[in-house]
């Protein structure tokens, strides 16, 4: 989640940003693909990938049950 701050005049407003996962995969793909990224960030971007993919076939599973 990124915060951005606003300031107008005297007036402060935070407001919280949200990626999707589209937004955020041409970036983790291209660590994966850079032969001089980082071990410890490669490893992480493998994590959340896998993080993702069990997400999905948790929803396809729950669909396949009958939900809605």
């Amino acid at each position: 989640m990124k915060h951005v701050l606003t300031i107008e005049g005297d007036e402060v407003t935070q407001v919280e940003v949200a990626y999707t996962w589209a937004d955020l995969l041409p970036g983790m793909l291209a660590v994966i693909a850079n032969p001089d990224a980082s071990f410890d960030g490669r490893t992480m971007i493998e994590g959340e990938l896998m993080r993702m993919a069990r997400a999905a076939d948790l929803y396809v599973q729950y669909r396949k049950a009958g939900g809605e």
